[in-house]
């Protein structure tokens, strides 16, 4: 019995590959059928032959693309065309940090801007996510975006435009599975299941198209532990701190020192009255 990661699926067939790189075709014993075990690409199974013997336990689980254990998502952002929506980016760094997978944010079309620009994006989020500037005109972010990959399973995201089409085929060599854009605005797959594609000693999900608009958020304060610009700051005098009118806030005192980026702390303060009012 062998142990490996599912990295295609089509119907109830299933490809694995296994720790000496090779791969092999299987099906699940009929116990896991009749059970309706659900099995997606991503997932670390045991294989025995041609037989897939068992689901190993998930670090997590997508549902746009239909993937298991994502351990990198690559966030693509613009600052211009499209221009750059602070709130946004946060909504989708949140949303990813509650997935436990790392966010690697990628500032796309980096030579559209000026040095200055680009000093200012690096330092509003340099205390969110690790940050690299991509310019196809530069040659610059593609061999540190393969660095994160390796040995990682890692997911493409980023709103319309951003360019995610584009790095995947740039990443793969391939063209990214992506269909029209349904009524509601948002991009539709050709196909329901996702592949896992070879990257740089790791794997890129080929359906770029992770959805982090909405925010599954039990408390505010489940909201205020996803942001880690202020993770290393002393303790706030009150342990249930909300950050925003209490008194010996530390979160506050870093923003008006300039410690924590101001327009960070406005997004978490747009997203905690969503949160609050949901």
């Amino acid at each position: 019995m062998s142990r490996g990661r599912v990295t295609s699926a089509l119907g109830a067939t299933f490809r694995v590959g296994l720790g000496d790189a090779s791969e092999v075709e299987v099906r699940p014993l009929g116990a896991l059928r009749h059970a309706r075990q659900e099995i997606l690409v991503g997932d670390w199974v045991e294989v025995d032959g041609g037989r897939l013997i068992s689901v190993l336990p998930r670090r997590n689980r997508l549902l746009r693309p239909r993937v298991a254990n994502v351990d990198v998502v690559i966030l693509l952002t613009t600052k211009k065309d499209p221009p750059l929506s602070d709130l946004d980016v946060a909504r989708r760094l949140v949303a990813i940090t509650l997935t436990g997978a790392t966010p690697l944010l990628v500032l796309a079309k980096a030579d559209l801007l000026s040095a200055g620009q680009r000093r200012e994006f690096r330092a509003t989020y340099r205390q969110a996510a690790a940050v690299v500037e991509l310019s196809s005109r530069e040659g610059t972010g593609l061999e540190a975006i393969g660095a994160a990959i390796s040995g990682h399973v890692a997911v493409l995201a980023g709103a319309s435009g951003v360019g995610k089409s584009t790095l995947f085929s740039r990443l793969t060599g391939q063209p990214a599975r992506t269909g029209g854009l349904s009524a509601a605005g948002r991009g539709r797959h050709t196909t329901r299941w996702a592949n896992l594609v070879p990257v740089a000693g790791g794997y890129l999900v080929d359906t770029p198209g992770f959805e982090a608009l909405t925010l599954e958020i039990n408390a505010p304060s489940q909201l205020a532990a996803s942001f880690p610009d202020w993770q290393s700051l002393p303790g706030c005098r009150f342990g249930d701190c909300s950050h925003r009118t209490e008194p010996d806030c530390q979160v506050r005192e870093a923003v008006e020192s300039g410690r924590v980026s101001r327009v960070r702390y406005e997004s978490y303060l747009a997203l905690y009255r969503e949160v609050a009012e949901a």
